[in-house]
């Protein structure tokens, strides 16, 4: 019984812990209003997030560039950036991830609204083309 329970409460996390971010999941005693406003501070943070990556984006040569989605986890008021992954890349786009991974390291920190700065991080995406 007891085995059973553990793998349910890996599973659990884990899939908390991969779900694409949404504020209203993260807050559910929130109003629908605060949620609403919650959900406009991330999507104009990610705004600012993507296009500060895309600056320090440089692009391998036309022929491999190729759209990439990373995903990442950001804390420490803009600070640290963990947990970098493609979600999205076609096949032969080496090159590419490498760059936007790149991008995304050199870039940090992000300013963060100072609103968000006590939340301890959530997850940006950003897609390179």
């Amino acid at each position: 019984m007891m085995k059973f329970f553990a793998v349910i409460a890996i599973l659990t996390l884990t899939s908390i812990a991969t779900m694409p971010f949404s504020a209203a999941a993260l807050t559910p005693l929130k109003s629908p209003e605060q949620r609403a406003q919650d959900d406009i501070l991330f999507a104009r943070a990610s705004q600012s997030i993507e296009q500060a990556a895309m600056r320090c984006f440089i692009a391998p040569s036309a022929r491999l560039r190729k759209p990439v989605t990373i995903r990442f986890f950001l804390a420490g008021a803009g600070k640290q950036v963990s947990q970098l992954k493609a979600i999205e890349s076609p096949p032969q786009s080496g090159a590419m991830q490498r760059a936007a991974l790149r991008a995304i390291k050199n870039c940090a920190p992000y300013g963060v609204p100072e609103e968000l700065r006590n939340w301890g991080g959530f997850w940006a995406t950003v897609r390179f083309r």
